[in-house]
């Protein structure tokens, strides 16, 4: 979910529907509407940044591309980037594993580690340089960030992470991993 022009959007999983929804909030969090769709294709786990002017989007296609496009709005056009698909066949990095966070001038990307299995770990990239032309990232040094546990609610997998700063400067955060029974 993000605000743009002065209402609350949503860009949900609609892999199975072939394309990429961004929905528009009537009344929240109750009522949602289809806006437009931004991209025709098999894709998972899309996630939407604003950086300076421009907007980004990076989504996973099949099981090891990452897709990366640009727009002046949230709505549209969406434009791949000339360096688009990033990392082909590396199941690493490729799948967005949840919002880009950005803070004291970093910007991160969380990537869910589909290497051996889905899930294994949830990785944190720091975009380097991000423009319409070039794309360059490296993984910290405290990734992964967290791993699936093999016992418990994150025994078979981790898959977003999503955080929040506080007024008060704290930092709050919400995880998904899979247990068994779960995918």
């Amino acid at each position: 979910m993000f605000e743009w022009d002065g209402a609350v959007f949503m860009i949900p999983e609609t892999r199975q529907s072939e394309e990429v929804r961004l929905y528009r909030c009537e009344d929240f969090p109750r009522r949602w509407r289809p806006a437009r769709t931004l991209l025709h294709g098999s894709f998972a786990d899309s996630t939407i940044f604003r950086q300076g002017v421009t907007w980004w989007l990076f989504a996973q296609r099949g099981l090891d591309e990452m897709r990366l496009y640009h727009a002046e709005q949230p709505a549209g056009p969406w434009h791949e980037h000339p360096m688009s698909p990033l990392w082909p066949g590396n199941r690493v990095r490729t799948r967005p594993g949840g919002r880009v966070i950005v803070h004291e001038g970093r910007t991160i990307r969380l990537a869910q580690d589909g290497w051996p299995n889905y899930g294994s770990a949830l990785r944190a990239y720091e975009i380097l340089r991000l423009d319409t032309s070039s794309y360059a990232e490296r993984e910290l040094e405290s990734s992964p960030i967290f791993r699936a546990a093999r016992s418990g609610w994150n025994a078979l997998g981790m898959h977003h992470l999503d955080v929040l700063r506080l007024d008060d400067g704290r930092w709050i955060g919400a995880v998904d991993g899979a247990t068994l029974g779960q995918r």
